[in-house]
This record gives structure tokens, C-alpha cells and sequence, in this order.
């Protein structure tokens, strides 16, 4: 068969169906399943108030997280690194505690041999056993 009789024979089937009237109402008068317009106002409302309070929220996390000392806000840190450092000689308790008394700042960074900030003198100082 060439193309033009398949398609003479397809359009001649076709030509010879025909709905019933009670097949037809249905298919004509049937509703579509719409979406509401009460759904797509909460919708809305409901992606509105997420998207306000996301940015509010993020307002005020970048308004407060200035870390204020005397009324004038203090820089950001820079981020942390992982130094090398030669541990301290000195003998643990059985916590792996170190209990010594240094008196001169110097004396531990020679002892670890790296230079540590000045504003880092209160913390405690790590230690391997």
C-alpha cells in the first residue's frame, strides 16, 4: 500500500464513526477539574507570608549578629585555620589536663612554637597527651 490509500482508508473509517447522543452530552458537557480560586488565594497568602518572614528573618539575623562591645560593634573574625604546633612539655593529669603556671606569655609561644594573638591569652590552650 502507498501513503495516500492508508490515509484514504484511515479517513474513510473515521468518516464512519459516529458518537451516540448520550456519549456525546457527556464529552461536551463535562466539567474540567479546575483549581479553585479559594485554593489559589490561600496559595498565595500562604507563599506571601513565607516569603516575608524568610526575608524579615534574615533582616534581623544580619542587624543582630554584630557583636557590640561599648556601644561600637566589633569587626567580623577571620576564619579559623588549623596550625601546626609542638605540644607542650609538661606532664597530664588523668584527664589529659595540663596544670602549670607560666608567667610570661613568650615562654608559650616559644614552647609551641607559633605566635598567638594577644586577645587569645584567656582561653585555654589545647593539649595533646
Amino acid at each position: 500500500m502507498k501513503n495516500g490509500t492508508i490515509k484514504n482508508e484511515i479517513d474513510r473509517e473515521l468518516a464512519q464513526m459516529t458518537f451516540n447522543q448520550a456519549m456525546q452530552k457527556k464529552v461536551l458537557s463535562s466539567k474540567r477539574r479546575t483549581i479553585s480560586q479559594k485554593f489559589l488565594r490561600y496559595a498565595a497568602v500562604f507563599a506571601a507570608v513565607i516569603l516575608l518572614s524568610g526575608t524579615t528573618a534574615f533582616a534581623g539575623y544580619l542587624i543582630l549578629n554584630k557583636v557590640n562591645v561599648n556601644n561600637s560593634t566589633l569587626p567580623e573574625l577571620d576564619t579559623m585555620k588549623v596550625i601546626n604546633y609542638k605540644p607542650l612539655t609538661a606532664e597530664t593529669d588523668a584527664n589529659g589536663m595540663i596544670e602549670e603556671s607560666l608567667v610570661d606569655y613568650d615562654v608559650i609561644e616559644s614552647q609551641m612554637g607559633i605566635s598567638l594573638p594577644v586577645s587569645y591569652t584567656h582561653l585555654t590552650l589545647p593539649t595533646i597527651a
